[in-house]
This record gives C-alpha cells, sequence and structure tokens, in this order.
C-alpha cells in the first residue's frame, strides 16, 4: 500500500446520499473509520493553531523546511539535501505571516549554526538532523492521537 499526502481538498469517492447512509446503518465499521478520520483532522487543525499561536518564528521556520526537504527536494550527496524550489526570504515571510527582515535574522542563525546554507536562492540543508531537533517537541504534538 502507497501513502500519498494531499496538497488541498481532494475527493476520494462520490456516493448518493441514500447508499451512504445505508452503508453506515449496516456497517458500523465505516462509522467508526469517518469518526476517526474526522477526530484526527479535528486534532491536527487544533494543533496547527496551537503552533501558529504559540511556536516561535524558528520552530515554524524548521517545521516548514523540513516539510520542503521531505516532499520537495533532491539528495545532492550523503548529508545535503537542496529544495527543489527556488524560495525567497520573501516567500518565507508570506508564508509564516512575518517580515522579510525576521526571516533573515532566522536564515542567519541557520546558516552561521551550519543547518543550513543558500547558493543562489537554492535552500540546503546541511545538517537535517539538527533542524529536525529545533522542530521536534512542535512535530510530535501535531501528530494525530490513535484511537
Amino acid at each position: 500500500m502507497q501513502h500519498h499526502i494531499a496538497q488541498g481538498y481532494t475527493t476520494i469517492a462520490t456516493l448518493n446520499q441514500n447508499i451512504f447512509f445505508e452503508c453506515l446503518k449496516s456497517n458500523v465499521g465505516i462509522c467508526y473509520k469517518i469518526l476517526n478520520i474526522v477526530c484526527q483532522r479535528h486534532h491536527i487543525l487544533l494543533s496547527q493553531l496551537y503552533l501558529s499561536t504559540t511556536a516561535t518564528l524558528r520552530q515554524l521556520l524548521a517545521i516548514e523546511l523540513i516539510f520542503f526537504a521531505d516532499y520537495h527536494s533532491l539528495q545532492l550527496n550523503s548529508n545535503i539535501i537542496q529544495l527543489k524550489l527556488k524560495l525567497t526570504q520573501e516567500n518565507f515571510a508570506e508564508l509564516l505571516n512575518t517580515s522579510r527582515q525576521s526571516i533573515n535574522k532566522e536564515f542567519n542563525w541557520l546558516t552561521q549554526n551550519a543547518i543550513i546554507d543558500v547558493k543562489n536562492n537554492y535552500i540546503h540543508i546541511i545538517n537535517y538532523e539538527k533542524l529536525r531537533e529545533l522542530s521536534l517537541p512542535l512535530q510530535a504534538s501535531m501528530l494525530p492521537k490513535s484511537f
């Protein structure tokens, strides 16, 4: 089985309302699975709301960089990961709802601590583990609890 992550709203199936309700009536397992999905989605939304109000800019930036590294990157060698997307500090400022100057300070800190390097508007992640450590407490809180 392969796992895919939707980047937006995704329709998996379209069912007639009457057929859907008949399936729910006759199969308790379906009700449980649907409730489980709704609860997980609710937990993720609450976690994201919590993050947006309590996390530092550095932690939020680390989470975004890890996301881009996991889903939009090239492995240049055993240690360096290059993001496939050309993203500017202005792009990150807009994404994280902050100023470009604040993003610049965080990028400078990440560069001075040998976590990332920026070359020709391409971001190279030099130390993925350190980047993950910056976001680890927050990432763990975002994971849905199993039911």
